[in-house]
This record gives structure tokens, sequence and C-alpha cells, in this order.
């Protein structure tokens, strides 16, 4: 049976929350649930170049496994409320962008504010207030179906068409490809093939007449002198 990533993220953040989170930032509830519809395949892209970097599946592991983010499933209405929930929240997914997008994030964070018509800043917050969710969606079903590293990442780019469907536009030139079907293992076999060293050849040239009578034509030469001598003096 298929795990829908997408619907299982989209139903942690209901209404309710997206419209405290909307007051929260000072936008429109329309224009905040249009950024959270994007940041959410967003984040699921920026996990799926994450992964498909040198050692990429047994660092998406580590980084679902640093921390139980399951754990902030459970208090998500305190997101957009009074209290430190939501500032929690917000750091903690910060760190996980972070890492996962590093020198990429706000040209990612760019492309949910351009398509869901929030500030930068908006479109900043609410990726990391998303982070968290994202991360611990998939930790959860790590867990509960027992994924090891490749499983994982098996699990996550089978969901590379649906998150194409949603993703901003001009989400795939933030990671270099012309299009997010192509985040995945074929993308680190070309920059390892790109960024390979390329295999130096040395010539031998077969040794010439010329250079076998440098060689061994002075030695003989030598002998030779030194037989003359000792025939005229012996």
């Amino acid at each position: 049976m298929s795990t829908d990533l997408l619907e299982n993220i989209t139903s942690q953040l209901a209404p309710p929350m997206v419209q405290k989170v909307s007051v929260f930032l000072g936008e429109t509830v329309e224009h905040t649930q249009a950024a959270v519809n994007g940041a959410i395949p967003t984040i699921l892209a920026g996990l799926m170049h994450f992964s498909s970097l040198a050692n990429g599946p047994v660092q998406l592991l580590a980084l679902i496994n640093r921390d139980n983010y399951g754990r902030l499933l459970n208090n998500l209405s305190g997101v957009g409320g009074e209290g430190n929930t939501t500032q929690n929240v917000m750091t903690t997914g910060q760190e996980i962008l972070r890492v996962v997008f590093a020198d990429k994030l706000d040209s990612a964070s760019e492309r949910v504010a351009a398509a869901s018509g929030v500030t930068n800043a908006s479109a900043s917050s609410l990726m990391s207030l998303t982070a968290p969710v994202v991360v611990g969606v998939l930790g959860r079903i790590r867990a509960v179906q027992g994924l090891n590293a490749t499983r994982l990442n098996t699990l996550l780019m089978g969901q590379r068409e649906a998150v194409v469907k949603s993703a901003p536009a001009g989400l795939a030139e933030v990671f270099g490809v012309s299009d997010l079907t192509k985040l995945g293992p074929a993308v680190a076999e070309a920059k390892a093939t790109a960024t390979a060293e390329p295999v130096r050849r040395m010539v031998v040239n077969p040794p010439s007449d010329q250079n076998t009578l440098k060689r061994w034509g002075l030695p003989l030469l030598g002998v030779a002198a030194i037989g003359v001598i000792y025939f005229f003096l012996f």
C-alpha cells in the first residue's frame, strides 16, 4: 500500500491552525493557506535533493532520528496562539531547513512567496513552521513501517510526481534540475560523474635504436679502452 506523504502532512495542518498562523503573520487566510500548500512540497523536494547527495539516505535517516520530531505533531494546536509553542516550532524548523537546504534556502522560500502572495518574511516563517511537521510525519511513518535508510529513501522518492503537481513554479531551478522528477539517485550519479577526476593515461614510447645506442655504447667504449691500455702495458 502506497503512502501519500502530501496528504498525511496536510492533514496535520488543519484550517483552524492556518487561520491562527495568518493572524500571527499578518497575512490573509487565503494567502497563508496557499503558502502552506507551497511550503509542503518545497520541503519534500528539499529532502529529496538532500537524500540524493553523497551518503544521502543515511544522512536523511540521521536527520529524522536526531530528535523526536513526531512529538511536535501532538502539540500543533498551540501554533499561532499565545505562549512559546510557535517560536519553539519555528526554531526547530530553522535548524532542519539549514541542514536540508543550506545555501538554497532563501531561493526556495522566495518561490513559495511568489506563488502564494505572502511576503518573503512570511514565507520564511511558514517554511520554518512546516519543516518540523514534514519531518515529524516522515519520522512517524518510518517508525510504524520499520523503514531503514534505503526504504525511507524509496518512500520519499516515490512522492516526486505528487510534488511536481503542487510545487511552486521555478522550484526545480533552485536544485539545478530541469524538473523535479529528476531529483534522486540519478542526480547524485550525474554530479559524481561531472566532478570525478579524469583518468590520466601515460604514454610510454618504446625505446628507439638511438636511445639503445646511448645506453649501451658508452659503457662498451669504456671497456674497450681499458682493454687497449692493458694490452700495451702488459
